[in-house]
């Protein structure tokens, strides 16, 4: 017996180190592949767009690296994981960075562009500080554009660590941007301690977004702190037209993902579809503002332009004249195209500098001249207004440039923007609901009023909340809140998908109205009830979902059981029959309403009369 352990024992230790043998080869593989694609810079960068939720610009690309030629890794994810294994982040991240500023240099990049950078580099032996910044400011001039992403994803006592790093390339200059938040450990804990510029939301939290109110709270919650301490936030893996809707519907200040545009070696502009969804999206917060007093060209201002060949000291002269408020100069070239502008103050100072007299006065204007924002003169002035909040804060007080058909006509001051924006809010929150946002009565009726002028089909749909009054007594206002923020944010994201004109209100209450032109009126009011019914459970909660009520104490103080919460759908058209107003129309809605209301449960009913 002893001879027969023996020989096994052997064979044991003889696979173990077989097994051993192996694990150090492939080890070696790993780690010769990985310098050999080091040392033979065998990385390209592709760029992905971050776009602006509010206008649908591209706001920033994303440096994404990859392998160029045959690698043991799968991915960038295995590989970074190898450089850590082996020491060799420092170096691996340095190419990266490299890469991306030179590419993105070499492409003409004009917008921001988003680095990623492990915090866990500062302390690696040999680590040179500064590297980033000389990069960026050899190719660029600045590092104003350049933003850099530190991962959240680390354990709790790494978080030391983070501070460090995010202190660290503040003090150098660089915007700061939190990746991945949402997939680390310490939250909104961590956002206190570090005070980033730009929070990147995980893309667990955004995938199927839609279909979940868990997820909704939560990013809710996370997007109203961020706007509080004054950072903005990216979702991240937006891969849906739903996914984008809810985004839009909760403020999300910029997306990413392959919705919006697949990284690529060139850089590309948002997608179509995404663009015109939030283009729609803008439109719609603005219902019940005259147009005319919402287009830029109701703020311009004339100013005579410069040609682009004329010396600089006819600029000095004009600003030093009598013109009032000449605080800034458009420069055109000869087919009168509005292509700089020069600030009198950016002017000055560089005339201050030593020999800035001398070196300037007698170049051209187009020498010293800055690229203007140049809108054509129908642009809403919600659009330029967060165009203008997205430039760098030493250029958001600069005036903007108009033109129509290409032809110079003139310039607008941000202040002039600011007074009508904040005009136009004043009048929007006088007449918008509070809770919902959506707008009210006085606007409902102007709306309605115009389908009517316009002589068009439509559908105008009455819901109304049944059992509502008793869920709020047994739940609570805040609760009941909760579910008139959930049916606002749903008939927006349905009507809107039928129809991107169309228009949703809130008469008060419990009680909301649309009016739309979609392809088959049957299948989205089956659409909005099945998406009510299933998103309504989790306000009651989960055992009263499972038998479908939920039992409370009435004003006798006996048990009843109540149902849940449903909605009735009353619809009208003028597809059967005309409305000579708004006041009969929404008579014969309300009759419809209550005859939709006498089915238990959810249910929709549609007025087909013909008088």
């Amino acid at each position: 017996m002893s001879f027969l352990a023996d020989r096994k024992n052997r064979a044991f230790s003889a696979i173990e180190s077989y097994s051993q043998n192996i694990s150090i080869i492939k080890c070696d593989s790993r780690l010769e592949a990985l310098v050999d694609i080091i040392e033979q810079n065998r990385i390209k960068t592709v760029f992905q767009p971050i776009v602006s939720l509010k206008t649908g610009d591209v706001f920033g690309y994303e440096a994404l690296s990859r392998i160029v030629g045959p690698s043991p890794f799968e991915g960038p994810a295995p590989l970074f994981s190898a450089a850590d294994e082996f020491k060799l982040t420092g170096r691996l991240e340095e190419l990266c960075r490299f890469k991306a500023i030179t590419s993105a240099h070499a492409l003409g990049i004009e917008n921001n562009l988003f680095l990623n950078v492990s915090p866990s580099v500062l302390d690696l032996p040999g680590h040179i500080s500064g590297k980033t910044a000389n990069l960026a400011l050899s190719h660029f001039k600045t590092k104003d554009r350049i933003i850099l992403e530190l991962t959240e994803r680390m354990s709790m006592d790494e978080y030391d660590l983070f501070e460090k790093a995010v202190a660290h390339y503040k003090k150098q200059g660089f915007t700061i941007a939190i990746d991945d938040f949402g997939s680390g450990f310490a939250g909104l804990n961590m956002l206190l301690r570090v005070e980033p510029q730009i929070v990147k939301i995980d893309r667990y939290i955004i995938t199927d977004i839609n279909k979940s109110m868990v997820k909704r709270m939560l990013l809710e919650s996370v997007v109203t702190f961020c706007h509080k301490t004054n950072a903005r936030v990216v979702a991240e893996g937006i891969e849906t037209g739903e996914e984008l809707r809810l985004l839009l519907d909760m403020k999300v200040d910029f997306g990413q993902g392959y919705y919006l545009g697949k990284p690529q070696e060139a850089l590309t502009p948002c997608n179509p579809d995404a663009v015109a969804m939030i283009a729609k999206s803008a439109r719609g917060q603005y219902r019940g503002i005259k147009q005319e007093h919402n287009l830029i060209c109701s703020l311009n201002r004339h100013l005579e332009p410069l040609f682009s060949h004329q010396n600089v000291d006819v600029a000095i002269e004009r600003f030093q004249g009598n013109e009032k408020e000449c605080n800034s100069i458009p420069v055109i070239n000869d087919s009168e195209a509005p292509i700089g502008i020069i600030h009198k103050y950016k002017l000055f100072y560089k005339l201050g500098q030593r020999f800035g007299y001398s070196v300037y006065t007698k170049r051209p204007v187009g020498y010293i001249m800055e690229k203007p924002l140049v809108f054509e003169f129908n642009t809403s002035i919600e659009h330029v207004a967060l165009r203008v909040l997205e430039r760098l804060d030493s250029e958001i007080y600069d005036a903007v440039v108009v033109m129509k058909n290409g032809i110079y006509t003139g310039i607008v001051q941000i202040r002039d923007i600011l007074a009508r924006i904040t005009e136009q809010k004043i009048n929007m929150a006088i007449q918008a609901n509070p809770l919902t946002n959506l707008p009210g009565n006085n606007i409902i009726e102007e709306e309605i009023e115009k389908y009517l002028r316009e002589d068009k089909v439509f559908f105008g749909l009455y819901f109304d909340l049944d059992n509502f009054k008793p869920f709020n007594d047994h739940f609570g206002f805040q609760r009941g809140d909760g579910v008139l923020r959930f049916v606002a944010s749903l008939l927006r994201e349905k009507i809107f998908t039928c129809d991107p004109e169309g228009f949703v209100g809130h008469i008060g209450g419990d009680d909301f109205v649309a009016v739309c032109q979609p392809a088959d009126i049957d299948e989205l009011c089956k659409t909005i009830i099945d998406d009510f019914d299933r998103g309504i459970k989790a306000f009651h909660g989960a055992d009263a979902a499972a038998k479908g009520f939920y039992e409370s104490i009435n004003r006798q103080g006996q048990v009843e059981k109540l149902s849940l919460a449903s909605l009735s759908i009353g619809v009208v058209t003028n597809r059967y029959r005309s409305f000579d107003s708004y006041a009969a129309l929404a008579s014969v809605a309300a009759e419809v309403k209550h005859v939709a209301k006498k089915t238990p449960g959810s249910s929709y009913f549609i007025d087909q009369r013909q008088k």
